[in-house]
């Protein structure tokens, strides 16, 4: 079970960092990691893009 959790919480902190990188919201990227996995939400990521405001 352990060898599961390792790699989750990896990709879990992966999605949240990328997530404030990005300029996007970090509370609703660690909701939507939990619930969505986060595989899901690096997807919808993806399709949402950077936030164009906060970058440069």
């Amino acid at each position: 079970m352990e060898l599961f959790a390792i790699p989750w919480i990896v990709a879990f902190g992966l999605v949240v960092w990328w997530a404030s990188v990005w300029g996007r919201s970090v509370f609703w990227a660690v909701v939507g990691a939990l619930f969505l996995t986060p595989l899901v939400w690096g997807v919808v990521l993806l399709i949402l893009g950077p936030d164009r405001e906060t970058i440069g």
